[in-house]
């Protein structure tokens, strides 16, 4: 199956988004959930399953199911690396400069309270600070995808997902709270971000999803035009009621008249806090589910139509290495904070201007780490091809045998294009 470059776009604009609402700044006010509740992470994890999907069932096709679980541990490894990697360089700055480092007290407090216990519980996966919270669940989801595409292969896919929905479900009613206040919670206070129990559903749908593509060749069979206006509405609706309450905690904020006469068509305090509680973003909660899949129905139906995204070349260029240019990110993030923290005078008319230019340049960095790995990869890919025998002058024989064992090419290329593909 030909690669996808559209999935590879929309991964490195989920990568831009993610950077730019990790920024604090008046970008990030522009573009945070300005879709409605549904970002970049919900879409990033999902993408991260549906690859996972098309490429785990094209090696299934190649090599043993033995093979596939350790090719799988291999890339679950690779992804441990990179979160332990993010979280040495934070940990070793707050533990060498802590004053300076001060600005992330409220993203890592463990690491000012005890610097020690965070060196000991972060490669167990046990303490996440802010942002670095995804490539954890990551890892152990990348382990469960060769059983779950063994049950989808089996005819089992329904029993799978079954199960998937079924912890989201429960997650909702408390499982991840009581799981957090008998394990983690009784040796340091939870720091975590993404609840996994309940993303794990997004990364399924996302992985059976590639499943399906990878068999049928496309996302869905059809479109059926009612589920389609059914899905608009609901995203216009979102939009609307995201940037109502966008809108009136400006001019709560800036004490602004402009929705005086209309106060009592506005939401009610009570009315806003449990919309706060049914699309919380850290569990997955029911009404931010239902938002962001309208999204993703729309969204798979305009890409699939028009073919929006096969000429933003940078966006394809990191989206294929987008686990880099995530992991570059979360360093970069931190620092940043740090930066506008120490330097920065939040009532001064210039610091909007200044972390504008801050937040682009942040954005265009991402072209760093992608490249680098672009090279890395050619470099080792040339490493592993096996030198061409020298061309014999012409009507002159050739001194090598005429029968060449092609097999450690062949295997090297195999390898080399498993590599690029999962990306």
């Amino acid at each position: 199956m030909k690669r996808d470059v559209q999935i590879d776009a929309i991964r490195g604009f989920c990568l831009v988004l993610m950077t730019i609402s990790h920024i604090e700044g008046p970008v990030n006010k522009l573009t945070f959930e300005f879709i409605g509740f549904a970002g970049g992470a919900e879409a990033f994890v999902y993408l991260s399953g549906m690859v996972a999907g098309l490429v785990y069932c094209k090696r299934s096709a190649k090599i043993s199911e033995s093979a596939l679980d350790r090719a799988a541990r291999g890339r679950a490894w690779t992804l441990y690396q990179y979160h332990l990697g993010a979280y040495a360089m934070v940990l070793v700055f707050v533990a060498l400069l802590p004053s300076l480092a001060s600005p992330l007290r409220g993203y890592a407090p463990l690491f000012f309270d005890n610097v020690g216990l965070a060196a000991l519980l972060g490669p167990l996966l046990l303490y996440q600070p802010l942002f670095i919270d995804l490539l954890p669940m990551y890892c152990v989801f990348i382990l469960l995808t060769p059983l779950a595409l063994r049950q989808f292969k089996q005819g089992r896919e329904w029993h799978w997902m079954a199960g998937s929905v079924t912890l989201w479900l429960l997650c909702q009613l408390g499982l991840n709270d009581l799981l957090l206040a008998n394990t983690v919670a009784k040796i340091v206070e939870p720091q975590f971000g993404f609840s996994p129990y309940s993303w794990q559903m997004i990364y399924f749908i996302g992985l059976w999803v590639g499943f399906r593509k990878y068999r049928d060749g496309r996302l869905f069979d059809n479109y059926h035009p009612l589920l389609l206006r059914l899905s608009v509405s609901l995203v216009v609706l979102f939009f609307t009621i995201r940037h109502t309450i966008r809108f009136m905690r400006w001019a709560d904020r800036t004490g602004s008249s402009l929705l005086d006469g209309v106060q009592h068509l506005l939401p009610s305090a009570e009315t806003l806090q449990l919309i706060a509680e049914i699309t919380f973003k850290l569990d997955m909660r029911p009404v931010r589910v239902l938002n962001f899949f309208a999204v993703v129905y729309v969204s798979s139906y305009v890409l699939e139509r028009f073919k929006p995204l096969l000429e933003a070349r940078w966006l394809i260029f990191i989206g294929q290495h987008s686990l880099e240019c995530y992991a570059y990110h979360l360093p970069l993030v931190y620092g940043i904070r740090v930066f506008e923290g120490n330097l920065f005078d939040p009532t001064a008319p210039s610091t909007p201007i200044l972390l504008t230019l801050i937040t682009l340049l942040a954005v265009a960095s991402l072209t760093l780490p992608a490249t680098l790995h672009q090279r890395y990869r050619a470099a080792k890919a040339a490493v592993s091809q096996p030198p061409q025998p020298a061309r014999a002058p012409l009507g002159q024989p050739s001194e090598h045998p005429a029968r060449v064992d092609s097999r450690p090419r062949e295997a090297a290329e195999t390898k080399r294009s498993s590599t690029s593909a999962e990306g």
